[in-house]
């Protein structure tokens, strides 16, 4: 088995539950991540136990932050003490559970999503109901959404024989629609629609297996053959949905709170972020940094500065190169979805085509260069000349939060590579460091 990079898994939550901001809005869900003791302490489990975090820590899916977010290793103790901190509702994944935020939110929600109608409704409780014929009815707990107000203290894992249920299933003639007890309101069952975009790994299957499969597939090593419904396809099916997308609209708020001039600014490729930065931070002698992960990203940029393409010319430029590169690999044109709405009517001012114009005129007249850096890989020597005897503002919207990082890194790298970027920015005379901290 391969070894974790952490003692035990309340070694690995101390760190990613510690000093956490709590979403006004949102502070009376509790998410919680269940210890799954049917599997060893090994990297495997700290890797699903990693995504997970990341999938439960914040908005619809996954990319935000705010959740007020638990881990416990037992689920009555688990409701008692939530339902008596005063929280209204409750959604339960056990380490194993499987989320993703690729909904469009539209047609596909995402389970967080569904989570938040949830809460909003009459309904007591969703779950996976179990409930053979002629025997006890559980609920599994890989998966379940409950009202606490509504919650008695009987247990909501074991129902007894006493209830009622639906005649229709959900698959076989044991996960009815929906299950009442006497001791329970309604219990439905997740629908179809609502599992789409949840998976269960079921990882105590050939742990040890699936765990070298899927370790040597992040590293770059031969796997061997991958037969059937298993953990390590299911995490492995994830990690394939990625595709390098290039964003050339900013689907979060730009910046506009900081009042002091910097004479370096370091951002990525995305949007009119370089341009917006320079614009409202930078003075005559400013140098620009605009870095990427991928060199064809960085060309890409370079080419809308040259040719000072926005609006139109910018859409028409991102249709080329949709057409031009592997659309397995590429992504030049998104679609947008509800939870980015906001940001894009908060940034339509900076980027109404005529204000766009100008200040990429402006970036593209500056003392401005092109740098090739994957933030979870790099030594950032390069940031060392750069910033010494500077004042600097380094913009790095979600990199570290982003999903595919949470994915191929472990924890212990991403809070690495961070708190390296920090070192060297600390090499400056001033330093801010804007965007999503590491966890």
């Amino acid at each position: 088995m391969v070894k974790s990079n952490f003692n035990n898994a309340d070694e690995l939550f101390e760190l990613l539950l510690t000093d956490r901001t709590v979403n006004q809005k949102k502070k009376h869900l509790a998410f919680v991540i269940l210890e799954n003791n049917k599997i060893p302490w090994t990297w495997y489990t700290e890797k699903m136990a990693q995504y997970l975090y990341w999938n439960m820590q914040g908005g619809v899916t996954g990319a935000g932050s705010g959740h007020c977010l638990f881990y416990y290793k037992d689920i009555d103790i688990a409701l008692i003490e939530l339902k008596d901190k005063g929280f209204t509702h409750a959604m339960v994944c056990s380490i194993g559970m499987l989320i993703s935020g690729f909904g469009n939110q539209v047609e596909v929600k995402t389970p967080v999503q569904n989570f938040y109608e949830f809460s909003e409704s009459s309904e007591f409780m969703r779950a996976h109901i179990i409930a053979h014929p002629n025997k006890p009815a559980t609920i599994h707990t890989q998966h379940f959404e409950i009202d606490l107000t509504q919650w008695n203290g009987q247990s909501v894992i074991k129902l007894g024989e006493d209830y009622s249920r639906s005649d229709e299933n959900i698959h076989d003639d044991y996960t009815p629609l929906w299950i009442k007890t006497p001791n329970h309101p309604k219990i439905y069952n997740f629908t179809n629609e609502q599992r789409s975009e949840k998976w269960f790994l079921y990882p105590h299957r050939d742990y040890e297996k699936h765990e070298l499969i899927f370790y040597n597939y992040l590293n770059n090593k031969p796997c061997a053959p991958i037969i059937g419904y298993n953990s390590s396809r299911l995490f492995i099916n994830q990690c394939e949905r990625k595709r390098k997308r290039y964003y050339f609209e900013n689907n979060e708020p730009l910046p506009t709170h900081i009042n002091k001039k910097y004479d370096v600014i370091i951002a990525p490729t995305a949007g009119i972020m370089p341009e917006a930065l320079y614009d409202m931070y930078g003075h005559d002698k400013t140098k620009v940094i605009i870095f990427d992960y991928d060199q064809t990203f960085l060309d890409v940029k370079k080419k809308i500065i040259d040719c000072g393409f926005v609006g139109n010319d910018l859409r028409s430029y991102m249709k080329v190169l949709s057409n031009s590169y592997d659309r397995d690999e590429y992504v030049f044109l998104a679609g947008r979805t509800p939870n980015q709405f906001h940001a894009f009517d908060k940034n339509s001012e900076l980027t109404e085509d005529n204000n766009a114009q100008r200040i990429l005129d402006n970036l593209s007249n500056a003392d401005y260069q092109m740098q090739l850096c994957n933030m979870l890989e790099d030594d950032f020597y390069w940031i060392d000349e750069i910033v010494k005897g500077k004042s600097v503002l380094c913009y790095i919207s979600n990199i570290f939060k982003y999903y595919i990082v949470w994915m191929y890194y472990d924890t212990t790298t991403i809070k690495k590579q961070y708190e390296l970027l920090n070192d060297k920015l600390s090499l400056s005379n001033s330093y801010d460091l804007i965007g999503r901290s590491w966890h």
